[in-house]
């Protein structure tokens, strides 16, 4: 980055010493086609450090719809460490893996999809122009569901990348913070929150589920009626984890169409004019990209 962002962490006037893993490791694991992690597993920094990286997601934005006019961009509020640490408890992973605790959406239309794919659509890094600077950011990550549904996302069409945001600490240290940045259709953008409505109802759902389970087991099935009242409703809790979740399915469907995601089936990101491809893991060549 031009501009060299500094933080501390500290306790009682005392730098609080935190072992992170390097940029060359978060390239390397790009570059080997791994999921991305953050530097450490520290849920208080990790936080701290997401406003850090909103600063440079918020220059994105400014870049691209500078680019790109009546596009929209705009920044997600920052994950709530208590869902991000139940949601890697459920991985069996730990806070490292969660890579959307800054986040941000930019919603475009079908043409301007195609030139965020160009930009965006494959791992390596890529440089911004933005007030008489560059922006430089990593791609870590790469989900393009116009291109290859996602089992986790059912019929949702968008493309999420993974960036990874280099900083300074003040003793000098280079770090680095994982940002999500989701790409949106604009005609989606209604039936889009409509979905995640159901998301969370599913995962409300899915949450009951899982404590019913746990009492069930506390019980056996020797308790009698007090376990078969914890089935009953374990049951029907299922079954309206279910029903959202084919609310949600059949949500996005519709939303696709209605958006004309279709005509990005198959996409490949271009670079002066020519197709590379989507599943290369290889960094590229820095992809200028000047506003007008």
């Amino acid at each position: 980055m031009s501009a060299v962002l500094a933080y501390s962490n500290t306790s009682e006037g005392e730098t609080f010493g935190l072992q992170r893993k390097t940029l060359a490791h978060a390239f390397n694991r790009a570059a080997a086609g791994l999921k991305p992690q953050q530097p450490h597993a520290d849920g208080q920094t990790l936080i701290a450090e997401a406003y850090i990286a909103q600063e440079t997601l918020k220059q994105v934005g400014e870049a691209l719809t500078s680019l790109l006019k009546y596009s929209e961009f705009e920044i997600g509020p920052e994950k709530d460490l208590v869902r991000a640490m139940d949601k890697v408890a459920q991985k069996g992973t730990d806070l490292s893996e969660n890579c959307d605790f800054s986040r941000a959406r930019h919603f475009t239309s079908v043409e301007q999809m195609k030139t965020m794919i160009d930009l965006f659509g494959q791992r390596g890094p890529v440089s911004l122009a933005h007030e008489d600077r560059e922006l430089n950011v990593h791609i870590l990550d790469v989900d393009n569901t116009f291109t290859t549904p996602n089992p986790k996302k059912p019929g949702l069409c968008n493309l999420d990348v993974k960036l990874l945001v280099p900083f300074t600490l003040e003793d000098g240290t280079e770090t680095y913070h994982v940002c999500e940045l989701q790409f949106i259709l604009k005609d989606m953008r209604k039936g889009w929150d409509k979905s995640h409505d159901a998301f969370k109802e599913s995962r409300s759902h899915a949450k009951r589920a899982e404590f019913l389970e746990n009492a069930m087991e506390m019980l056996g099935t020797n308790s009698g009626t007090s376990f078969r009242r914890l089935e009953a409703e374990h049951s029907k809790t299922v079954e309206k984890l279910n029903a959202a979740e084919d609310r949600r399915r059949e949500d996005n469907i519709r939303n696709a169409k209605k958006a004309g995601a279709y005509k990005l089936a198959g996409y490949q990101p271009c670079k002066n004019g020519a197709s590379e491809n989507l599943a290369s893991a290889q960094p590229k060549d820095y992809i200028k990209l000047v506003p007008a």
